[in-house]
């Protein structure tokens, strides 16, 4: 697990939200970090038409392994399709909910403009995996105010979960704007990024091999990290092997 557990209310929190919304007008889309879980496809069956791989146009990105927009529905107020996604991303930050009044084509388009960027000044290029829930807060984070206007433009809403995998919502700017090509950042964004990201990076390194010594919930796990590498920068430690060096130390103790 990357974060908590699905609380059992999960999915009727989510559906008591959207069911507050104007179906007519608004369209419901799952963003789904397919890396994580291979066989969203087949478990969920969506009909033809009704999803769409961000990395389309990225030369050998399968869908397997890509960023998924996939179109949900709901029959007689239910909402199969997102219970069936809820339970596959159990313990997993690949799942986030949006409302908008764009279509399914229009928005994938919107949002295929965010699975690189371009850091400048240089213009070197890295992959951007913003449907990873950990990474989305960050990201949103780091955005100018210009840049999240544009990145939330065509949303109404937004739901992801944290790390207690309780759901979190942003709102949008419900306009008829999209992003019309790859997000550039500066080296300073890029870097607070990578920074804030450097807790869940150390925790997925050590539950590994050191599961049995963490707490059982990711996020006390993580915010346990959090603590330790506050302390270790304190003592001027700044590599990432060497914040996790600290925090392995302070996982097991001192030497008898």
């Amino acid at each position: 697990m990357y974060i908590d557990p699905n609380p059992s209310h999960s999915l009727a929190v989510l559906t008591q939200h959207l069911s507050e919304l104007d179906l007519t007008t608004y369209s419901i889309y799952a963003l789904v970090d397919h890396a994580f879980h291979e066989q969203v496809l087949r478990a969920i069956q969506p009909l033809p038409n009704s999803w769409q791989n961000l990395m389309a146009h990225v030369p050998g990105a399968t869908p397997d392994m890509s960023p998924l927009l996939i179109t949900l529905n709901s029959i007689d107020s239910q909402w199969p399709t997102l219970a069936k996604l809820i339970a596959l991303a159990d313990g997993l930050p690949m799942l986030s909910v949006m409302a908008s009044r764009h279509s399914l084509s229009a928005l994938a388009a919107h949002f295929a403009c965010y699975v690189d960027v371009a850091v400048e000044p240089d213009h070197d290029e890295y992959m951007l995996r913003f449907a990873d829930t950990r990474t989305l807060p960050n990201l949103l984070a780091a955005l100018s105010s210009d840049q999240r206007a544009l990145m939330l433009g065509p949303l109404y809403r937004w739901w992801f979960r944290d790390r207690e995998a309780n759901w979190v919502a942003v709102s949008g700017g419900n306009e008829t704007a999209y992003a019309k090509e790859r997000l550039a950042i500066t080296s300073a964004q890029f870097g607070q990024m990578l920074d804030t990201a450097i807790p869940d990076l150390i925790y997925s390194r050590l539950k590994h091999d050191m599961a049995d010594w963490l707490p059982y919930s990711p996020a006390l796990a993580i915010q346990q990290i959090e603590s330790w590498v506050n302390q270790a920068r304190q003592q001027g430690l700044q590599e990432v092997r060497d914040l996790q060096s600290y925090c392995l130390s302070q996982l097991m103790g001192p030497d008898e």
